[in-house]
C-alpha cells in the first residue's frame, strides 16, 4: 500500500511544470516523469507479496469488463492513430496521448491490487484527505506566487492557470463533509470543517467554473447518502456547515483582493454570472460557460461520425485531418474519448465513472464498517465530481486526472469485494453461534449490523 500512497500523493502535490517536467528522464527520445515510473513499477508490485493480499470469494465482476474494454478500445485507437501520424500528428503527442489513455486501465488494476487488506480501508480515507489538503496548499501557494507577479489590469485567465489536479481537494472536502453530517467519527467536527474549508478554497482558487461545478456535484452527492434517521436535523446541520464554509470563502476572497490589488470578489461574481441563464457575458470570463465548449464538442462529434464504430484514433484533434482552433476541442472528456476511442472507449469511461457512484453508494448503504463506508464516500464523491468536471474540461483524458479517477475506481471495486468477504465470514460465524449478538459501535461503526446481511450482491 506504500507505493499506492506514494503515487497518489505525488499526483496530488507535485506541480506539472515545476516538478514533473523539470525532473524527468528521456528514454528512446520520450520523456518519462516520476508518475510514469511509479505506475509502471506498480504493475509487477501489484502481483507480488501475495501473502499480504486477502483473497476474496471472487474478483469484482466489473474489473475484467473495465480492463477488457479499455484494452480493446486503446489497441484499436492506437492502430488508427498511426494513420494520424501520416497527417501531421507529432510522434511525441501520439505517445503522450496514448500514455494518458493507458493510465486508465493501469490505474484501475493497481488500485484494485494494492488495496490488499480490509485494514487498508480504515487508513485510506485519511490518505485521501491528506492528498486533498496537499493539493489545496500547493494551489494556494501557486496562487500567492502568481499574485505577486500579476500586474494590475491583467486578465484573470492568466492568474487561474495552475499545474495541479485540483479534484483531489474537492474530493477531500466531500469526504470530510460526510464525516461531519453523518456522525462518522473521522476527525473532530471542528478540525474536519476547517480542513474541508481549506480544501474548497484550494479547489475554488483556480477560478475554473468547471472545477466549481465538479466540487459542488461531489458535495451534493454526499446529501443523497446520509442516514434517514434524523434527516431533518442533518439538513439543518448541513445548512450551518455550508454557512461556515461560505464565510471562509468570503474571507479568502478579501485576502486575495488585497494581494492582487484588484476587486477579486467582483471577478468571481462575473464568472458566476456566466453560469446563469441570460444574455451573453463577455467580461472577466469570455463566453457563457454553457457555450464555451459547445463548438469543440460539435466538431468532435462530427469527426467521430466519419467512423462511428471505431472512432478516429489517438491524436485525431492534433492531426491535419481536424484543424485545431481555440474553440474547446479536447476540453470535454466524454466527446474526446468518443472521437479517439469510439463507442467501446465511451462505454468503458461510463462504466468507470458509474461504478464509482453505484458501487460507492452500495458500500455506504450497507454500513458494514467505518472503513468501507468512507471508501464508498470517496468513490461516490469522485464519480460525481468527475462526471460533471468531464463535461467542461479534460478531467480524465489527461494523466493526472485519469490516474486519480482510475485509482479510486479500482479501490472502490476492491473495497466492495472486501466488504462482501467480511459479510460472508460474519454470516458464517453467526450461523455457528446462534447466541451471538452484534451491535453497532456508532452510526457507521466497525461491527457488522445484522439487518444488512441479506442484501448481498456486488451491485
Amino acid at each position: 500500500m506504500v507505493l499506492l500512497v506514494l503515487i497518489m500523493f505525488i499526483n496530488a502535490a507535485a506541480g506539472t511544470h515545476s516538478v514533473l517536467f523539470e525532473y524527468r528522464a528521456t528514454i528512446a527520445g520520450m520523456p518519462v516523469n516520476a508518475i510514469d515510473f511509479l505506475t509502471v513499477l506498480a504493475v509487477p508490485v501489484a502481483f507480488v507479496g501475495s501473502a499480504r493480499y486477502v483473497q476474496t470469494e471472487r474478483v469484482h465482476p466489473l474489473l475484467p469488463w473495465l480492463l477488457g474494454l479499455w484494452a480493446l478500445s486503446i489497441a484499436i485507437s492506437a492502430v488508427l492513430g498511426m494513420g494520424n501520424l501520416a497527417h501531421g500528428l507529432p510522434l511525441r503527442t501520439y505517445v503522450t496521448q496514448l500514455r494518458n489513455f493507458m493510465t486508465l486501465p493501469i490505474g484501475i488494476l493497481i488500485g484494485y491490487r494494492l488495496l490488499r487488506r480490509p485494514e487498508s480501508m480504515r487508513i485510506w480515507p485519511y490518505i485521501q484527505v491528506l492528498c486533498g489538503a496537499a493539493t489545496a496548499l500547493m494551489v494556494l501557494l501557486f496562487f500567492s506566487d502568481r499574485a505577486q507577479t500579476q500586474q494590475t489590469g491583467e486578465g484573470i485567465t492568466r492568474l487561474r492557470t495552475v499545474d495541479y489536479a485540483t479534484a483531489h481537494a474537492g474530493i477531500a472536502a466531500g469526504v470530510l463533509l460526510f464525516s461531519v453530517l453523518s456522525g462518522t467519527r473521522m476527525l473532530g467536527n471542528g478540525k474536519a470543517l476547517l480542513i474541508a474549508g481549506f480544501c474548497l478554497l484550494g479547489n475554488f482558487a483556480t477560478l475554473s467554473r468547471s472545477d466549481w461545478l465538479g466540487a459542488l456535484a461531489g458535495l451534493a452527492a454526499v446529501y443523497t447518502v446520509l442516514p434517514r434517521e434524523g434527516r431533518a436535523l442533518r439538513l439543518l446541520k448541513g445548512a450551518g456547515v455550508l454557512i461556515v464554509l461560505g464565510l471562509l470563502t468570503m474571507g479568502a476572497i478579501q485576502v486575495a483582493s488585497s494581494a492582487l490589488r484588484m476587486d477579486f470578489g467582483a471577478q468571481m461574481v462575473e464568472r458566476v454570472k456566466t453560469l446563469l441563464p441570460g444574455t451573453e457575458n463577455t467580461s472577466a470570463g469570455g463566453k457563457k460557460a454553457w457555450f464555451s465548449r459547445s463548438e469543440g464538442v460539435i466538431r468532435e462529434l462530427e469527426a467521430w461520425l466519419e467512423n462511428p464504430l471505431l472512432g478516429r484514433g489517438i491524436g485525431i484533434q492534433n492531426s491535419g485531418l481536424m484543424e485545431r482552433r481555440d474553440d474547446g476541442i479536447g476540453h470535454n472528456s466524454w466527446s474526446d474519448v468518443l472521437v479517439e476511442t469510439g463507442p467501446l472507449g465511451l462505454v468503458a469511461a461510463i462504466l468507470m465513472v458509474g461504478s464509482c457512484i453505484v458501487v460507492g453508494r452500495r458500500l455506504i448503504r450497507e454500513r458494514v464498517s467505518r472503513g468501507s463506508v468512507l471508501m464508498g464516500v470517496i468513490g461516490l464523491v469522485t464519480g460525481a465530481h468527475m462526471l460533471i468536471l468531464g463535461m467542461g474540461t479534460g478531467a480524465f483524458n489527461n494523466q493526472r486526472g485519469g490516474l486519480l479517477l482510475s485509482l479510486v475506481c479500482g479501490m472502490t471495486l476492491r473495497a466492495r469485494a472486501l466488504q462482501q468477504h467480511e459479510l460472508a465470514h460474519a454470516l458464517g460465524e453467526a450461523n455457528s453461534r446462534t447466541s451471538a449478538s452484534y451491535g453497532e459501535a456508532d452510526e457507521y461503526g466497525d461491527t457488522v449490523p445484522q439487518g444488512n446481511w441479506s442484501t448481498g450482491g456486488y451491485f
